[in-house]
């Protein structure tokens, strides 16, 4: 079948490409130049890649813990675990990491696919995207004073 007949009949091609994890999409849709867009796709093909769901550090028992919405090569995910781990002496917390493309985290990859990082402090949204130290001292500050009722606050399902 020639490519024109692919785009007249409608019908989508489509690759997975092993090294970006992503899906690509060619022609479809009566498409003149076979246009590419790319999604993500919802887990692991293939079980390629591991899962970084686990605990990162663990901080003192009675210490604040943090939960990082991640997946693997997530560059702004390593910035933000990079800048907690700047405090973590000063102000210790435990960092535990969920993978959001893991099949069991489902619920967070519906929530958070095109918001990560993610930070939740005891369980209540606290960031997601950057987080400068200031930021997470404050946050950090909150959280072992208790007074977080202003700064943390539960989000709404989607």
């Amino acid at each position: 079948m020639s490519s024109a007949a692919v785009r007249r009949a409608g019908l989508l091609m489509m690759m997975l490409s092993r090294s970006t994890n992503r899906m690509r999409v060619w022609g479809g849709g009566g498409s003149q130049h076979g246009a590419i867009s790319s999604i993500h796709c919802i887990g692991r093909m293939n079980n390629a890649g591991a899962s970084v769901s686990g605990t990162v550090w663990k901080g003192p028992p009675d210490s604040p813990v943090i939960t990082l919405f991640t997946k693997e090569d997530c560059s702004l995910c390593d910035k933000v675990k990079d800048t907690l781990a700047a405090l973590k002496d000063e102000y210790p917390h435990t960092l535990a990491a969920v993978d959001i493309t893991d099949e069991e985290h489902q619920n967070w990859y519906n929530k958070y696919k095109f918001d990560i990082p993610v930070l939740h402090i005891e369980g209540k949204y606290f960031a997601k995207h950057r987080l400068t130290e200031e930021e997470a001292m404050k946050g950090l500050e909150e959280a072992n004073t208790g007074c977080s009722e202003y700064r943390f606050q539960s989000l709404p399902d989607r």
